[in-house]
């Protein structure tokens, strides 16, 4: 859908309206398909949800077999009822079973490594 006015204050609609981040945009790619860890950090209203939109919507474009999401945990009150409604998001969008919880932890399955990941909770 093609926005009324192209300069946008809110979301992210394409590379065609995200205006002057090609440097930081390739520096976060790069991190991601090295498997690099990532911290982005910006007071709010500074671009970072569109940064990061625009980031998911590259990769997907360079490789098919990739995918995004992103959650804002902005309005989480309860960090402990958090990875719960990960766990139910990641069901929702791929259709399998990801994540188990155990006594020590969780337990997920990387589809893309083919491999069982544990996380032990101290």
């Amino acid at each position: 859908m093609k926005p009324n006015n192209p300069f946008l204050v809110y979301g992210y609609h394409s590379p065609a309206y995200f205006c002057d981040r090609e440097t930081e945009t390739q520096k976060i790619i790069s991190a991601l398909n090295n498997e690099r860890n990532l911290t982005l950090i910006a007071p709010r209203r500074m671009g970072k949800t569109g940064l990061i939109k625009n980031v998911f919507h590259n990769m997907a474009e360079q490789e098919k077999k990739i995918f995004c999401f992103h959650m804002d945990i902005y309005s989480t009150r309860d960090f402990l009822k958090a990875p719960s409604s990960v766990n139910v998001a990641l069901k929702s969008l791929l259709n399998k079973e990801l994540l188990y919880k155990t006594s020590k932890g969780y337990i997920v399955y990387d589809r893309f490594m083919g491999k069982w990941l544990k996380s032990e909770v101290i």
